[in-house]
């Protein structure tokens, strides 16, 4: 397997702005407790912070790794993780004038062009072509709302009552799923039909500010003697390969 540091690669200022969270959004958050005569001002500053952070990012400490087969060059799967609040798929809507289209595209288009610049070292896509099944494991990350902090600061530690992991609230964890499917089609596969398996969870983000991000795992299928799928455990994979080293337990890639 071969790990990708997206740091190494070379991008023009332009692109870095749109596609990383950039320091400058991230210092604006105040982590200071306020007053509650504050709070208008801090809600302000909040609002300020959406209107400046780009819908999709990634950081240079979140690796994108390629697995391949027995140390050749046939890829068997690929693990990235985005940044930016999940969203989900909506469904496509109808003008006055009869006219359909997708309100879902901007984001769609931001959230693939994220990932097409961790994919610039490979020849060719589909990285999978349109003959090969495939698996693929979605793990969303919700962002946090300023409630769930201490003083309602976005940095601060999270409230006792706020530090459940799963999500049971809105958006639904399905169309949060076909947003990531649609998104990758002819980039990662020719066609989402080629998905025969999908496993897919819901959870709150609980990494520093919390804003979000979306973990996938993208495997081969492999179908012995015509009866049982033959599937790679998506979370003893990211364990063992250790993908997202990016918690407090020292995490390293595998090597």
């Amino acid at each position: 397997m071969h790990s990708v540091s997206s740091s190494r690669r070379n991008y023009d200022s332009k692109s870095l702005k749109t596609l990383r969270h950039s320091n400058t959004s991230n210092n604006a958050i105040s982590t200071t407790t306020r007053e509650p005569s504050e709070r208008k001002s801090k809600k302000k500053t909040e609002t300020s912070i959406k209107s400046t952070t780009p819908l999709f990012w990634y950081n240079a400490s979140d690796p994108t790794v390629f697995h391949y087969h027995n140390n050749t060059t046939t890829l068997t799967g690929l693990t990235f993780r985005i940044r930016g609040n999940p969203l989900p798929l909506q469904r496509h809507r109808q003008t006055r004038r009869g006219f359909v289209y997708n309100p879902s595209s901007i984001a769609q288009t931001v959230f693939r062009q994220v990932l097409e610049t961790q994919l610039v070292s490979l020849p060719e896509t589909p990285l999978f072509q349109d003959n090969i099944p495939l698996h693929m494991s979605c793990h969303f990350y919700m962002k946090r709302s300023l409630s769930d902090f201490v003083a309602q600061t976005r940095g601060r530690p999270l409230k006792t009552a706020a530090a459940t992991v799963l999500s049971t609230r809105t958006p639904d964890v399905d169309n949060l799923a076909k947003f990531v499917l649609d998104s990758l089609n002819g980039l990662l596969y020719a066609d989402d039909q080629q998905i025969v398996s999908l496993s897919v969870q819901k959870l709150r983000d609980n990494e520093g500010e919390c804003w979000g991000y979306t973990d996938v795992h993208v495997s081969v299928v492999s179908n012995k003697d015509g009866s049982s799928l033959l599937l790679m455990d998506d979370l003893d994979a990211i364990r063992h390969v250790q993908v997202f080293p990016t918690n407090q337990h020292g995490l390293q890639t595998n090597q």
